[in-house]
């Protein structure tokens, strides 16, 4: 029988329970949400909060090498919102995968088309349990859309997961409905430039179902929206 998934790469579960008890032990049980992994990438952090914890002011989030939520909603939903901080990765040929990097500079590795495609899964733990998700949208935003965690109602979910898609500068053969759960992950870029909107960069994850229990490669192909992307690097090459 003929293995359709032979030569595909697939992504192994990891389990960060000790890391995470770690991180309450420094902050507090209150203060930590869960924690992120983004399989072979070096995104791999506790999400805090600092609506749970008094001592733990904005300011203190804010300088944190971590990814957080800045809401009060640090249970699981149909919708989670991380956001992390990009200080040294802002040019428009981000460093790749840097282990230098320690807070969400390393997201920037998306736009390039092999590193997109080599790395397709990521796990969030939260309320006690891991989620995985196949990632299914990448791209750059303006301020008008919000990314942080709220539970949608089907129509809200399909409209977002369209909007999204439709945004990506990958086509990934992820099949979406209504009905899924997304995470999406955040952070600030100034990749066209520090007058133009798009400061936001995201990568947005379908969570698996329950038919879906391996997480294997996927097809991820660029489609017309990776032209910008393509063009603002060489022009960022030719002017060095």
């Amino acid at each position: 029988m003929l293995d359709i998934n032979k030569n595909k790469k697939i992504y192994n579960k990891i389990n960060r329970t000790k890391q995470l008890q770690q991180a309450e032990k420094q902050f507090s049980k209150e203060a930590v949400v869960g924690w992120l992994t983004i399989y072979d990438a070096d995104i791999d952090v506790p999400i805090v909060t600092n609506k749970k914890n008094k001592e733990l002011t904005l300011y203190d989030i804010g300088s944190l090498d971590y990814g957080w939520v800045i809401n009060d909603n640090n249970k699981y939903t149909n919708k989670i919102g991380i956001t992390g901080h990009n200080i040294m990765n802002l040019s428009s040929i981000p460093i790749r995968n840097d282990k230098s990097l320690t807070k969400f500079e390393n997201l920037m590795s998306y736009v390039y088309e092999d590193f997109a495609r080599e790395h397709e899964y990521l796990q969030y733990t939260v309320d006690g349990k891991t989620h995985y998700y196949k990632i299914f949208s990448v791209f750059f935003s303006n301020a008008d859309r919000y990314f942080g965690t709220k539970e949608l109602t089907n129509n809200q979910m399909k409209h977002v997961i369209n909007d999204y898609k439709k945004a990506s500068i990958y086509d990934y053969d992820v099949d979406l409905d209504k009905t899924d759960n997304i995470i999406c992950l955040a952070t600030c870029s100034r990749f066209f430039g520090a007058q133009t909107y798009e400061k936001t960069f995201v990568v947005v994850g379908r969570e698996l179902r329950n038919n879906e229990k391996k997480m294997v490669e996927y097809k991820m192909e660029t489609n017309d929206n990776y032209k910008r992307i393509e063009k603002t690097m060489k022009g960022s090459e030719e002017n060095e």
